[in-house]
């Protein structure tokens, strides 16, 4: 069966990909309805003008201009080898469309090049669905809050490792962690402070591991490390950060400077750096932030047991002293301080 010129045109009019042909001189000649339909010319509009006009402002994916001196058309037509490529036009609207365009060249009987046809299918729909799967994995594997690895994820590793171990005798380590007085630290700071120290935990994670290391959160405050290939105390020696590591920076949200979790042991003022002296009188000297005439803190707080954590990143005038045993607030005020 052979298709007359009317037959022919119908077919290419009713593809659902837009195409068009031009001539040797890049007029075009022929424009379809999906090509109407996906970049909003109509055919009125583009039949007779030169693809070189820029009309559709092709551009690669890094941004240069195709429409003068790397037209994939253009090149096909002067060597006729066809080409495809994954480019973006411009829609008569105005915004970027993203489509993948294949070149081919029109011959007449005596195989002489008389012009040029592209066809280019919209990709806008795939690209959409691409990137809610990887929004959907993202969801089933990773953690919202920290964007660590979640539990499912988590087991699946674990039993990869365990598989892994038996056939290749690959070792492998698990490190088990988490936040001691979490809860007592939320019911005291809030939900949005807890949820800085999980992200915080969470990002010393991810900036002093392997790149091939598992780290996770297991479940609230409990977070999991898978330690590929190590020995038997490669997990003891990972689960101690360095110095570095010891003392993250918490983002002060009232006053938008840095705040410290501090370690046992360590006040605000007594660090190596800076050790505060005494006076003539034999009292502590003040601390940087209570140079305005404040008091110094009072001697039972001085000889208090040492805390096991301090955390005091926005309250100037209030500090939480944590020991051991019992737990108390410890205010000043202009007349001293009220224990």
């Amino acid at each position: 069966m052979h298709l007359d010129n009317v037959q022919l045109a119908d077919v290419l009019e009713n593809l659902h990909d837009g195409l068009y042909c031009t001539d040797t001189h890049r007029v075009i000649t022929f424009w379809n309805h999906a090509a109407e339909r996906i970049t909003g010319y109509p055919a009125a509009e583009v039949l007779g003008r030169s693809c070189a006009a820029n009309i559709l402002v092709h551009v690669d994916t890094d941004g240069r201009s195709l429409c003068r001196g790397l037209c994939p058309l253009a090149m096909t037509m002067a060597d006729c080898v066809g080409r495809e490529a994954e480019v973006f036009l411009r829609h008569r609207d105005g915004h970027r469309v993203p489509v993948l365009v294949r070149t081919g060249p029109l011959k007449d009987r005596a195989g002489q090049v008389v012009g040029g046809v592209e066809l280019f299918t919209d990709l806008s729909n795939i690209l959409a669905n691409n990137s809610r799967v990887r929004e959907l994995e993202q969801l089933a594997l990773l953690d919202t809050l920290t964007q660590l690895a979640n539990r499912a994820y988590l087991q699946r590793e674990i039993e990869a490792r365990f598989e892994e171990m038996r056939r290749y005798g690959i070792p492998f380590g698990l490190l088990f962690m988490d936040i001691d007085f979490f809860k007592r630290f939320n019911d005291t700071y809030g939900h949005d402070v807890g949820d800085a120290v999980l992200k915080l935990v969470a990002n010393t994670f991810t900036a002093n591991s392997r790149a091939f290391d598992v780290y996770g959160r297991w479940g609230g405050e409990e977070f999991v490390g898978v330690i590929r290939s190590i020995d038997a105390e490669g997990p003891g020696r990972a689960g101690q950060p360095d110095a570095s590591a010891r003392q993250p920076v918490l983002p002060d949200a009232r006053r938008g400077a840095p705040g410290r979790l501090h370690l046992p042991g360590r006040d605000r003022g007594e660090t190596r750096r800076h050790r505060r002296k005494p006076d003539q009188a034999g009292r502590p000297a003040a601390l940087p932030e209570q140079k305005g005439g404040a008091q110094p803190p009072h001697p039972r707080l001085r000889t208090a047991p040492p805390p096991a954590v301090r955390f005091c990143p926005w309250q100037k005038q209030t500090r939480l002293t944590k020991p051991r045993r019992y737990f108390r607030r410890v205010s000043t005020c202009s007349d001293g301080p009220i224990v």
